[in-house]
């Protein structure tokens, strides 16, 4: 009977700690970004599985005017095989994203964690995002950036912002490499 008990015990531990600890996968973020009407309030941390997303190398796909995502702090991880997010077609200045840790972010183009046309960031952190080409964090056309760190992004021209319009205030750069052009 005691033997039970320590077991029922560990077992409600073990569902416990698993339940504070666990994380979303890309394609269920992706449905979640689908399914919303204006905003999203991210409750847990996210990583690409490649068993799962490998159709979603280019980004979590955002094809609306207008989304505000609050990642409450939390982290979503690339796993270093895919970009974040990518901005569709119907994406326009509308889509902001903020209070979120964007990490381990991969492009084989442009836009290490972050690719698209227009966007607004508000206290999100980039870090170890790597771009073949341009913007090993963001690249895009027209950037809206406050109070944003970015930690150690690389690609080859732009190491951590590469982009045609770029209105920054209050934003952290350090240790972003880019061998052919500004960092």
């Amino acid at each position: 009977m005691n033997k039970f008990k320590i077991f029922l015990i560990l077992l409600v531990l073990f569902i416990s700690i698993n339940a504070v600890y666990s994380e979303g996968n890309f394609t269920e973020l992706q449905t979640e970004i689908n399914n919303s009407t204006g905003s999203i309030e991210i409750t847990q941390d996210y990583v690409y599985v490649n068993e799962s997303d490998y159709d979603l190398t280019d980004g979590i796909l955002i094809n609306k005017s207008t989304l505000f995502i609050n990642g409450n702090g939390h982290t979503i991880d690339g796993a270093g095989q895919s970009r974040i997010f990518y901005m569709g077609n119907n994406s326009g200045q509308n889509i902001t994203i903020s209070n979120l840790k964007i990490i381990n972010g991969y492009s084989h183009n442009s836009g290490g964690s972050i690719s698209g046309l227009e966007y607004n960031l508000i206290n999100v952190t980039f870090e170890n995002n790597f771009a073949v080409y341009g913007g090993g964090a963001l690249t895009d056309s027209f950037l809206n950036i406050a109070n944003c760190t970015f930690i150690n992004n690389t690609a080859e021209e732009g190491g951590a912002v590469s982009a045609a319009v770029v209105e920054m205030e209050n934003c952290t750069f350090d240790r972003n490499y880019a061998p052919m052009g500004p960092h």
